[in-house]
């Protein structure tokens, strides 16, 4: 009878130690399907692996025993250029008690894979390290996404800093988080010699801060966007440059969590235009003058041919003469009408015609009191190389009918 505990105990055994298996399988199976590998290593200084779970086999390609069996195997396929940190964290662990870093493992296949290693120092009682457990987790899909980011936010910066503007971006308080090269250049700043927590309304003169604070609250608190609002940008030594700002809020999940934005600086610009408003002047002045001694040329002729016409008694050379000057009258009437119109290169027909028309018709002899000239033109415009031509049609055809169609006055009407 006293060994009935004892054969009861006995009967217990077989199903707890199955039920142990089965937990055992279960965690097993779990352990497949993880993307973390558990280790346990030894408090050494080698940190010897004592024991790997089974999926290690997909994630580096190596059999758990191949870790166990070898205490360098794990040094030994560290990338070199990694294997100095972790030494180094190896050797602090037992201060830290745990600790996490990411480094290069040689897989079976020869090709380096990225792993995030969390470690943890078990103690006992007494504060004594027993053993270290961790995990092993493949980032290296992770790793290449964080590089092909890095390499576009390089590109992306150098693209920027070339930029001829002032590129800024702020976080939800204002607070400067990004300044192109060219912003501190016009700021007179290098990044490192920038205030701590700057703001944009910082660097703007003091009879502007009012309006650009004002400004900043409406794209950080209102959503709103501000474009080609003018202030004046005060910069480290205290000159002042005119900037033409275009900023708008950066929303993520329909919140407001900084701005982006950039600068024009409107001084170069303002004196770039100044340059060739003077230099259009110059040009214009330029133009003018060359259609005015035009002018004055064709009138020189026209005067030498009007005073040789009075000394010549053949009334058909006589004739030709006029005819002649009267065609110069034309053409320097076109440069007449060039230098005095707004645009230089235009001649406003109606005034035009009018003009060569009542000339002709002062200076024709069979003209008489009756005689009544209808000029019916439309308003419009002609360029030079229209006005000339024309100008010399309509002084053919007007000199003829003067010359022609009224040879007795009682048909002058």
């Amino acid at each position: 009878m006293p060994k009935q505990p004892h054969n009861d105990l006995d009967m217990q055994m077989p199903a707890q130690t199955g039920e142990l298996h089965k937990i055992g399988d279960n965690l097993a199976h779990i352990l497949c399907f993880s993307p973390a590998v558990l280790y346990t290593a030894k408090p050494s200084s080698d940190s010897q692996i004592t024991f790997v779970s089974e999926n290690v086999s997909a994630q580096l390609g190596y059999k758990p025993e191949e870790f166990s069996g070898n205490s360098s195997f794990r040094a030994e396929h560290i990338h070199p250029e990694d294997a100095p940190r972790v030494s180094e964290v190896l050797s602090s662990l037992f201060q830290k008690t745990c600790d996490v870093i990411e480094y290069r493992f040689r897989h079976k296949e020869g090709r380096y894979h990225w792993i995030r290693d969390q470690m943890r120092v078990l103690r006992d009682e007494k504060g004594n390290p027993t053993e270290i457990i961790g995990s092993w987790t493949d980032i290296t899909d992770r790793k290449v996404v964080e590089e092909a980011l890095s390499y576009t936010q390089a590109k992306y910066k150098e693209l920027v800093d070339l930029l001829p503007l002032c590129v800024f971006e702020t976080d939800r308080n204002g607070i400067l988080t990004f300044l192109n090269q060219g912003a501190t250049e016009a700021i007179g700043y290098t990044r490192a010699d920038l205030p701590k927590r700057p703001t944009l309304v910082q660097f703007l003169a003091a009879e502007d801060r009012e309006r650009g604070s004002a400004a900043m609250n409406r794209i950080l608190l209102h959503g709103k966007k501000i474009a080609g609002e003018e202030f004046l940008m005060q910069g480290k030594d205290g000159t002042t440059n005119k900037v033409a700002l275009y900023a708008r809020p950066i929303i993520r999940e329909h919140q407001v969590v900084g701005a982006i934005g950039a600068g024009v600086d409107e001084s170069e610009k303002k004196c770039s235009e100044g340059q060739l408003r003077a230099s259009l002047n110059q040009k214009e002045v330029l133009v003018r003058e060359m259609h005015h001694r035009v002018k004055n040329n064709l009138q020189v002729m026209s005067s030498l041919l009007r005073m040789q016409s009075q000394y010549v008694s053949d009334q058909t050379v006589a004739g030709a003469l006029r005819n002649s000057e009267d065609r110069i009258r034309a053409m320097a009437l076109v440069h007449e009408r060039l230098y005095q119109s707004e645009t230089l290169d235009q001649v406003e027909a109606n005034d035009f015609i009018r003009s060569i028309v009542h000339h002709l018709v002062d200076a024709c002899e069979t003209a008489t009191s009756e005689m009544r000239i209808r000029i019916d033109v439309q308003e419009t415009n002609f360029r030079i190389e229209i006005a000339i031509p024309l100008g010399l049609i309509v002084n053919e055809l007007v000199s003829n009918a003067l010359n022609h169609a009224f040879l007795r006055k009682e048909k002058a009407r």
